[in-house]
């Protein structure tokens, strides 16, 4: 009996949790409201009659109506009073007599002409849809009415959801219950676990519908296709004995949680970064081109334009890789939803490296504190994950190799192993142009280090590594830098010559000031700290030696690379290549802390703190920079 009730009440507390924003949404908020569409990045879904691309001019956004024009917002307002306003300017000499529809009539008539930006505003009917309706009529037939900024209805009353968007966060909340449940949490727990988000939807949704709806586009689908997609790898894992039952569902609990904070954050109506739309032409490049693109790929990267890079005073076709943009070429999304689905498949692929620190901890008998880490660290909410998005991914694949390389590295000489290993090279490499010197790089240090360990076993494994980099870079070369070498032996050239310094495009500067300000800028004061006493409890352990060994001898020399030769190096992100090891190097020492009885614990969770408020207030700093990039 006691069971049964226990059941029903776990089933009550789920359907409570899944209620509440949908109760929420249904009853809207009440008091002084102002609903803005800001025309430009995002305006899609809302607009009709309007021309196929917004324009954004020293950062202001706008977006042409054509003579018969619609802004219809998934909203439903009642009370009053209340007034509606719009910012707009008609450019053309040529006049424009307009008539602004709200509800069943006519609430506005004018002339404009010439571009002066100018706002009006008109009070309106006290119940209706949010729906405006822009009519022009003018003589310079290009089928052009106003250059609209933003559209605008203030006042008071009620506003709320309506229609299919209502069920939105509510659906949410159940997608998000659900996955819990599937990555092996009970019932209780899952509702627990996901309470936190549904409150905060109820909340949102009694104080600000519009926000909380625009917050959630995109995300909904993003949340299922990527959530059953790493819960169903986790499952699949635990069946075949390579994951525990524990570990699967803390890991889905961690990486659920750190993905929606950072799909929601780069789904702020405000936000925009404007790499998003030359990622986007470089989609619309490779899907018109289709194979022909990689027939001749430094032509159509030097047609683009964007990716043309200056080095010792020349200009080059830069050897950018598409794998991130292939993602999204076969589907046919329309411009505003590629640029939603590259920003959340980012925000999702920030979470990859996470879980495999996890799995990298495991393997190498440390603590899975970093991986938590990871989840506040400033690294992956910044102009790393804004605009360089493609990095991500290759981010995402170098970690994944460098976890393959911790299970497998004392049989790397085994035929099989070694192939698969000349494959993930070729991979990293591939996945972004960063991973030609990176890995490249890695490995060869990690030979190196692997031979300093003396002995004839070392020596062997140490030719077989180098042996495995050289085939797995021969294979990207082949499948496509081809097109490239040119460029890079004429870069090599350059840069050794004598003199190189003095034509460098970008300054020489001295190894000690970069890495001063890299560190700085990413990692501030504590992590250094924390990450220098974690490694050297892991250098004592004797577990994974040569191979950590190397991921700090990379990034030094990455660092140096960028001092010395920053033509060549500019590019380098070695600060995400190393993130993943200052995370796992200061999860140890904040465990080792913990370890030393209640004065311990209580200064590794007053530092663990510490660390979390400063990576959420910079990961917001970094945020709200950009949130006026497109106002």
């Amino acid at each position: 009996m006691t069971s049964r009730r226990g059941a029903r009440g776990d089933v009550a507390l789920a359907l409570v949790v899944v209620a509440l924003p949908l109760l929420a949404a249904w009853a809207g908020a009440r008091g002084r409201f102002d609903v803005t569409l800001n025309l430009g990045p995002g305006d899609a879904p809302y607009v009709s009659g309007f021309t196929s691309a917004y324009e954004i001019d020293d950062r202001l956004a706008t977006h042409w109506t054509t003579y018969d024009a619609t802004v219809a917002l998934p909203l439903s307002v009642s009370g009053g009073p209340m007034a509606l306003s719009y910012r707009f300017a008609r450019v053309f000499p040529e006049s424009a007599v307009v008539e602004v529809a709200f509800g069943d009539g006519v609430v506005d008539r004018f002339e404009c002409r010439g571009g002066r930006f100018q706002e009006r505003a008109v009070p309106v009917a006290a119940s209706t849809p949010v729906a405006v309706a822009f009519r022009a009529d003018s003589h310079e037939r290009q089928n052009l009415g106003l250059k609209l900024d933003w559209v605008r209805l203030a006042g008071t009353g009620r506003v709320a959801l309506r229609g299919s968007a209502r069920f939105v966060p509510a659906l949410a909340v159940a997608i998000l219950l659900g996955l819990h449940l599937l990555a092996g949490w009970d019932l209780r727990r899952s509702a627990l676990l996901v309470a936190p988000w549904a409150a905060a939807a109820a909340f949102g949704l009694l104080r600000d519908p519009w926000l909380v709806h625009r917050l959630m586009r995109g995300v909904l689908l993003a949340l299922a296709v990527f959530g059953l997609g790493g819960v169903a790898i986790g499952r699949l894992l635990v069946a075949r004995g390579r994951a525990s039952a524990p570990a699967v569902r803390a890991l889905a609990a961690l990486a659920l949680a750190t993905f929606l904070l950072r799909a929601l954050a780069v789904s702020h109506p405000d936000f925009y970064y404007p790499d998003l739309r030359t990622h986007a032409r470089l989609v619309q490049v490779v899907r018109a081109a289709g194979l022909n693109f990689f027939r001749v790929p430094a032509a159509y990267i030097w047609e683009h334009g964007v990716w043309r890079t200056q080095a010792y005073g020349r200009t080059y076709a830069f050897p950018y890789t598409p794998a991130f943009h292939l993602l999204f070429a076969p589907i046919p999304f329309g411009y505003d939803e590629l640029l939603t689905a590259m920003k959340l498949t980012a925000a999702a692929l920030t979470t990859v490296p996470l879980v495999l620190v996890w799995v990298l901890a495991r393997r190498l008998g440390a603590s899975v504190v970093g991986a938590a880490l990871m989840a506040v660290i400033p690294t992956y909410v910044s102009r790393l994950s804004f605009a360089f998005l493609p990095a991500l991914f290759g981010h995402a694949v170098d970690i994944a190799f460098l976890c393959w390389l911790a299970g497998r590295l004392d049989r790397i000489r085994q035929p099989g192993v070694w192939v698969r290993g000349a494959l993930f090279v070729a991979a990293c490499q591939l996945a972004y142009v960063s991973g030609v010197i990176n890995v490249s790089l890695f490995v060869a240090v990690l030979a190196v280090t692997e031979a300093a360990a003396r002995g004839e076993a070392r020596a062997r494994q140490a030719a077989a590594l180098l042996a495995m980099a050289l085939a797995g870079s021969l294979v990207s070369v082949l499948v496509y830098y081809r097109d490239f070498l040119p460029m890079a032996l004429d870069v090599a050239s350059q840069a050794a010559r004598r003199g190189a310094a003095a034509a460098s495009v970008h300054p020489v500067q001295g190894f000690l000031t970069v890495a001063y300000a890299r560190t700085r800028d990413f990692f501030d004061g504590i992590y250094p700290v924390l990450a220098a006493a974690g490694l050297t409890i892991l250098f004592r352990r004797r577990r994974g030696t040569s191979l950590l060994a190397a991921w700090f001898l990379t990034y030094v020399l990455l660092l140096l690379g960028r001092a010395r030769v920053p033509d060549v190096f500019l590019h380098g992100h070695e600060t995400l290549f190393v993130t993943p090891l200052v995370c796992l190097a200061s999860g140890q020492a904040l465990a080792a802390l913990a370890s030393r009885g209640r004065a311990g614990r209580a200064a590794a969770l007053v530092v663990g703190a510490a660390l979390a408020v400063q990576g959420l207030a910079w990961q917001w700093r970094a945020l709200a920079e950009q949130l006026g990039n497109a106002r």
